[in-house]
């Protein structure tokens, strides 16, 4: 028995297999190319399940990463585990990307991450994230998109992610693309049994809502014209 790990919110996607009690990866895979991250995932779970010797009859959970990450990133890794866990009625735990990157850091145990995501057009999504002296996660706040400049760090926390552009301080940086195979792990330790599966993007949508219904709107105009061609019709050239 075993889980399976996905997440492809990040530009680095990750597939892991784990051990039941999700105590150690057994095998995973890394998909370095954000443009096929979607026509190259099925593939990648074949090969990592290969690896771990593991039928995917044996698997009995999936953990997905919900982001922040971009829309189609998030949703590709979040409708596959839906649908892998829906045909195999397995649960499918949602596992927090900022707190996978924070989990992905060798650093010492009661520290303070401060996990950085780019958030595109020149913000970044910062989360503070506390692990106890035993190394397990304690607190992961929400994500808030700020300015490089605006992103303060204290002398004893540690950063990872994206963290071109940010102030000087902190205890030290690690670079890095999205969250490992263990990161995705000890975050799903932490998320329990029953996180559900929610898209957390690094943006909303352009698109909005139109002011007005476009069916309304057409059926005025049709009407209008309707009622402009019976005036014409009526007139005696």
């Amino acid at each position: 028995m075993a889980w399976l790990l996905v997440d492809t919110a990040s530009s680095r996607a990750v597939v892991a297999v784990a051990d039941n009690e999700r105590t150690a990866i057994l095998a995973e895979r890394a998909l370095e190319e954000p443009q096929r991250h979607a026509e190259s995932l099925a593939a990648a779970v074949d090969d990592a399940l290969a690896d771990a010797r593991v039928a995917m009859a044996d698997v009995v959970g999936v953990g997905v990463g919900c982001g922040p990450g971009s829309f189609i990133g998030v949703r590709t890794g979040l409708s596959f585990a839906l649908g892998l866990g829906r045909a195999r009625g397995v649960p499918v735990v949602g596992i927090s990307g900022v707190a996978a990157l924070a989990a992905s850091a060798p650093v010492p145990a009661g520290a303070t991450i401060v996990a950085v995501v780019d958030a595109k057009r020149g913000e970044r999504y910062v989360a503070r994230v506390r692990f106890g002296d035993d190394g397990g996660l304690v607190r992961c706040d929400d994500p808030v998109a700020l300015v490089p400049a605006a992103i303060e760090i204290e002398a004893a926390e540690t950063v990872v992610g994206a963290v071109e552009g940010l102030q000087e301080g902190g205890a030290g940086a690690h670079v890095m693309r999205g969250p490992t195979a263990e990161g995705l792990r000890r975050a799903l330790l932490v998320a329990g049994a029953h996180a559900p599966p929610v898209p957390v993007y690094v943006r909303d949508a352009d698109a909005k809502v139109p002011a007005q219904d476009p069916a309304a709107r057409r059926a005025r105009v049709m009407a209008e014209l309707d009622a402009a061609d019976g005036v014409d019709g009526g007139r005696d050239d």
